[in-house]
């Protein structure tokens, strides 16, 4: 029987071994191969991976939607004017680039005999894109189509991302030619999701809301973070507002409402419906807003709620109980004090106005 510390030295007699074959060539042997496989994989690739989720999650936490807008897909906050390249996502490049550097098997220079070493190309795209250097991007993902040109999954992953930078940087020729493409080709189940969120995006640049609406509707059921979730689910409902389908729009919007839905995203989906509402619905989303409001968990959102409630009837909405607006007015002015319920009230209440009306 062998024991565990036999086991163990076997283990750094092999990769011993490999180390000094692997440190000694980088010709093309099975040997070189699997050294520089495992050590890509298990010592730079892992960290690297974890960096770069870490970041993307820092990324998407920080950013705060403008609810008065059509809500992006990628929740990020894009640089209008960038004068140097960087950002968050270097700490990832710097290790990708190394492993290129010390890890690649590619003896002619033209395609690539690391197993593994696709998916460091990939992730270097996208810690670029991520990092909003988008040049540099399409120039990393154009040299992995060209290293890995027999591997259909991962040209096509290198290929949607070039569609991505494409849209960022508004060339939307080349970004449709791409797209094109992509569309006669078998996906693989893994990539299905991305082109589907690549599609959506593409579309809703594009303002072809009616044509990007099913491709949402698809990436909501691919989704399997909550928040994006709910997220998308209002995007939608956004979506059908555009095409004039308020019925879908304000199912949509209902779809929002879950026990863990943020406040903030939750409360404008009921103030998106308080625009579309009819019949029934009118009075329902009336109420729901007062019992939302004593739950408030900030004097942004109370005045946001108050001041909907408080001019119900000078908007137009001739539907809600009488008793019940002037309940809303007088908790506007035990609040806000008693002052006239006009536009503009406050300066601070102008972005709450262009909230609702728009």
């Amino acid at each position: 029987m062998f024991t565990n510390a036999d086991i163990k030295i076997f283990l750094f007699g092999i990769f011993s071994f490999l180390l000094f074959i692997g440190c000694s060539s980088k010709k093309s042997t099975p040997a070189t191969r699997t050294y520089h496989q495992f050590v890509t994989r298990y010592n730079v690739f892992f960290n690297a991976q974890q960096l770069y989720n870490e970041a993307l999650k820092n990324q998407s936490e920080r950013f705060r939607d403008n609810y008065s807008e059509m809500l992006p897909i990628y929740p990020f906050t894009r640089i209008t004017e960038k004068t140097r390249r960087g950002g968050a996502f270097d700490g990832v490049i710097e290790k990708m680039e190394k492993a290129i550097r010390n890890h690649s098997i590619s003896p002619n220079g033209d395609e690539e005999n690391n197993p593994f070493m696709h998916n460091v190309w990939l992730l270097l795209g996208k810690a670029h894109a991520q990092n909003q250097d988008y040049n540099e991007a399409l120039s990393t993902f154009s040299r992995t189509v060209q290293l890995f040109r027999n591997d259909i999954d991962v040209v096509s992953e290198a290929q949607l991302w070039k569609i991505r930078a494409y849209i960022e940087t508004n060339r939307l020729n080349d970004a449709d030619s791409l797209m094109n493409i992509l569309k006669t080709r078998d996906l693989t189940k893994r990539l299905e999701p991305f082109f589907v969120e690549t599609s959506a995006y593409f579309l809703l640049h594009q303002n072809e809301y009616a044509e990007a609406i099913p491709y949402l509707q698809r990436l909501i059921n691919f989704q399997r973070n909550n928040i994006q979730r709910r997220r998308l689910q209002f995007l939608l409902g956004q979506t059908f507002v555009m095409i004039g389908e308020n019925d879908a729009a304000f199912r949509a919007f209902e779809s929002v409402k879950r026990l863990r839905t943020p406040f903030d995203l939750l409360l404008n989906a009921v103030i998106q419906q308080s625009a579309i509402a009819s019949g029934k619905d009118e009075i329902r989303i009336l109420n729901e807003l007062q019992r939302m409001s004593r739950k408030a968990n900030s004097m942004e959102h109370l005045a946001k709620i108050n001041f909907i409630i408080g001019n119900a009837d000078d908007a137009g909405f001739y539907f809600f109980n009488p008793q019940q607006v002037q309940q809303g007015k007088m908790e506007f002015r035990q609040r806000w004090g008693n002052r006239e319920l006009e536009d503009n009230w406050r300066i601070s209440n102008r972005e709450i106005q262009m909230e609702i009306t728009e």
